[in-house]
């Protein structure tokens, strides 16, 4: 179940041309790398990746103020430039909206 809700996405996003990387299980990083993505693994489901790859940041609906301002700190810090957005709920019909914030 985790994994088809981590792998689908509502076609109307297809634009956005997003990469998710999930992780079940350790991994080396080879398959990664075989995709042409120079992202190595540090930890357990943490992965570093160049900074020029970050290109926005999407808050989540509930996240809360004070942790959007540690990443807003951590992107400053690390002087990587990129979007801002967060999920809302669309007030006029039954679906979430992504705004810039």
């Amino acid at each position: 179940m985790h994994r088809m809700v981590a792998c689908t996405k509502a076609t109307y996003w297809d634009y956005e041309k997003e990469w998710r990387i999930v992780s079940y299980a350790k991994n080396d990083g080879s398959v990664l790398a075989a995709m042409g993505l120079d992202v190595k693994l540090v930890g357990s489901g943490l992965y570093t990746a160049p900074v020029d790859t970050l290109t926005g940041v999407v808050f989540g609906l509930n996240c809360e103020d004070t942790k959007q301002s540690d990443v807003r700190a951590w992107v400053k810090d690390a002087g990587i430039t990129c979007t801002f957005h967060k999920v809302e709920l669309d007030d006029r019909q039954f679906k979430f909206k992504l705004v810039s914030c």
